[in-house]
């Protein structure tokens, strides 16, 4: 796709022990040859990879089953666990850092952690030489590269095509349009969007895709920059008052224990069609294939209130960096550029369904095309939250979660005005 204007060490394997020649006297010549000892797990180098995307567990483990077949000297231990990015944040503090990890160039934690020396400067390694150059430029820091990038992101909703073929429904194109659909589905006895309010996130991006969509990314910096310094207060700002009101009003149309259920939960009520439309990422649609192969659904973009100023939110999805400190630099290296190869990212876009980075791969993926189109056209800007200080992603995410509960615009605001502030360092 266009992007615009956007490890060696070989050990010698263990030789079987040879028997005095004593021991073979008078065996016969046909006597079969022993067979090499295959190579002992504790002869082997073990390197931590450390990845932030659970629905990519998979995809990664048929990776490293690939890798560890050329590369017999070396394992590569997956580790996914919950709140990845937390933890991650905490081993890092703690000196218990893993070798390699998925990392989100883009955010100002990741600067953070470059600053503080956290992360190894790649800028030499043979793995960048296979990124499209002007991603690879738009990550760099100082004019230094410290994450091989992967893949690109953006958000939209998924909806069921027969739910949408039987009641007659067409892409909503405005937000209006899609809260009249919402309205259909719902007469319908259907339950128009599966939402996961439980895990803050879920809610917050889609607060950060309407912000910069109704407000212009220029004019959202800018005013986000002012509250921060405590010129300006989120509630004198009119389009957020708007965007507030769209995801209270989006509620209205979720099951009613929304605030229960987590991700995982609304991707199973979506792929199980017990609700016409799921709100999130193209990283979902590995789990939604997963949990109904035979799904008939696609995506479309969250459509602004009009038409014309409907645009995708993007940022790097799969980036992968070294630790400043690991003992394995040569072997995490090597994986490094395993993952930069184009036949490897093309088995990671197949798998991942997510736009590539890597020169050569390309995805044929129905579902995504619409919201690709967007990116290809320049109609995208990045996330916000990629000017916004270090943390204030997690404190605007559960600001949202706070709100979808409560319904109280005043008291969002108020705690908003107050967060952004207490951001500035």
């Amino acid at each position: 796709m266009k992007i615009s204007n956007l490890f060696t060490k070989w050990m010698s394997v263990g030789l079987i022990s040879i028997l005095s020649m004593a021991l073979f006297a008078g065996c016969s010549s046909n006597q079969p040859t022993a067979e090499p000892e295959k190579q002992s797990e504790e002869s082997k180098v073990e390197i931590e990879f450390f990845q932030l995307k659970p629905e990519a567990v998979d995809t990664y483990n048929e990776i490293i089953k690939k890798f560890e077949s050329e590369n017999p000297n070396i394992k590569v231990t997956q580790n996914n666990v919950p709140d990845a990015k937390n933890v991650l944040k905490l081993r890092m503090t703690s000196n218990d850092m893993p070798d390699i990890f998925i990392a989100y160039p883009n955010e100002a934690e990741f600067k953070k952690y470059v600053e503080e020396g956290y992360i190894l400067d790649i800028s030499d390694q043979k793995a960048l030489e296979n990124v499209n150059p002007n991603v690879l430029d738009s990550i760099k820091i100082n004019n230094k590269s410290y994450s091989l990038p992967i893949s690109l992101n953006t958000i939209g909703i998924f909806y069921n095509k027969a739910i949408f073929d039987q009641l007659k429904l067409s892409v909503p194109k405005t937000f209006s349009e899609l809260i009249a659909a919402a309205e259909k589905i719902k007469a319908a006895g259907i339950v128009p969007f599966a939402l996961s309010d439980k895990d803050d996130w879920t809610a917050g991006i889609q607060a950060n895709d309407l912000i910069g969509m109704e407000m212009g990314k220029e004019n959202a910096d800018q005013f986000f920059a002012d509250v921060i310094e405590g010129k300006q207060s989120t509630a004198n700002n009119e389009v957020l008052g708007q965007v507030a009101d769209k995801i209270i009003e989006l509620r209205k149309y979720g099951p009613a224990d929304a605030s229960s259920l987590g991700y995982d939960q609304a991707i199973s009520m979506f792929s199980t069609e017990k609700a016409a439309m799921f709100i999130n990422g193209i990283w979902a649609n590995p789990s939604v294939i997963k949990a109904n192969p035979n799904l008939k659904y696609s995506m479309f973009p969250i459509p602004a209130t009009e038409a014309g100023n409907t645009k995708v939110i993007y940022g790097i999805d799969a980036a992968v960096s070294i630790s400043a400190t690991t003992q394995h630099k040569e072997e995490a290296a090597k994986f490094l550029e395993f993952l930069s190869k184009t036949e490897t990212a093309q088995l990671f876009a197949d798998k991942d369904k997510s736009p590539s980075v890597i020169k050569g791969v390309k995805v044929n993926f129905e579902p995504i095309q619409n919201l690709t189109q967007y990116l290809d056209e320049n109609k995208s800007f990045e996330w916000l939250h990629f000017k916004w200080p270090a943390g204030m992603e997690g404190q605007f995410n559960k600001e949202v979660q706070t709100l979808v509960v409560t319904k109280s615009k005043d008291d969002f605001f108020k705690r908003l005005d107050e967060e952004f502030k207490k951001s500035k360092k």
